[in-house]
């Protein structure tokens, strides 16, 4: 049976003469898939709209609500998806939820998000970067705040091949390594949003240098994204609740290295397992002399 329009949908429509045309290609779909659109990422609403993730922030914001993730619970809530609207505290999670609520939502939200990723990574930019980390003099990190989890776990298994990796997180270090990079060097920046200023400044420098750059990102259309000779796109997630943006995202991040990593470890070929099994030892041989 088809659903009733919501409120939101009916408001929406009565403001549509004042939005820009990026705007309204958002409502457009939106007024035909409200009931799929509380179900998909902003990265999936971005490419079945035709618009950008910053468009859909700016839609959202335009209709008075705090961002795209405020959008989906204010819709969802009308099409009788949410009991109540009560204040996020983390992600999902609300005041009300008991523990087993709590579990259910932290895993169903990383499932998500890795599923989500999954479907959006391009195979062939992984193989293209996996290629030039192989052959490259350097491999160097810019990372930043909490995609430094992704980083440093990405730098500890390189360092298992005795890749000549290099990870940085300030940016005096940054911008020092970047000048000394050059064609056979690949910068890997990982960073949510694509906009950590930091991190787009160390990898300007590092494109003036010709060095290869490589982005970890959730956003397309951010600087970092539109720097990047390849950018590999993980699932968006926004900041909500009191907390502000869950490691859901890190989960997408630390997804994507491994993935990198695994593919590495391929091109290298057999040598790659000695390397790995000399790592393993000294790494056993330390926990035998606690």
């Amino acid at each position: 049976m088809a659903q009733n329009k919501p409120p939101l949908i009916i408001k929406i429509k009565s403001n549509y003469s004042s939005f820009t045309p990026s705007l309204k290609k958002v409502a457009d779909y939106l007024f035909t898939h409200f009931e799929d659109f509380t179900h998909m990422t902003i990265n999936e609403v971005a490419r079945q709209s035709g618009v950008s993730e910053s468009t859909l922030t700016r839609f959202s914001q335009k209709i008075n609500m705090k961002n795209f993730q405020a959008l989906k619970i204010q819709l969802a809530h009308e099409l009788g998806g949410v009991e109540e609207e009560k204040e996020l505290v983390y992600g999902e999670i609300r005041f009300q939820d008991n523990i087993d609520a709590i579990i259910q939502k932290i895993y169903l939200a990383q499932e998500e998000v890795s599923k989500s990723t999954l479907q959006q990574i391009d195979r062939n930019i992984i193989e293209k970067i996996a290629s030039k980390a192989v052959e490259a003099r350097n491999i160097i990190i810019f990372c930043s705040g909490k995609s430094t989890i992704a980083g440093l776990s990405f730098f500890g298994r390189l360092s298992r091949l005795n890749m000549n990796c290099k990870i940085f997180t300030d940016l005096p270090l940054m911008m020092i390594t970047a000048a000394h990079s050059g064609p056979k060097d690949l910068v890997v920046v990982v960073s949510n949003s694509g906009t950590n200023p930091s991190l787009i400044m160390a990898a300007e420098k590092a494109k003036e240098n010709k060095a290869v750059i490589a982005t970890i990102t959730s956003y397309e259309s951010s600087p970092l994204a539109k720097l990047a000779d390849y950018c590999v796109l993980t699932a968006a997630c926004e900041e909500s609740g009191f907390f502000g943006e869950s490691t859901v995202s890190r989960v997408a991040q630390l997804l994507v290295t491994d993935i990198l990593y695994a593919t590495i470890v391929v091109k290298f070929g057999p040598a790659a397992l000695q390397l790995l099994q000399k790592s393993a030892e000294v790494l056993q041989k330390m926990g035998q002399e606690k």
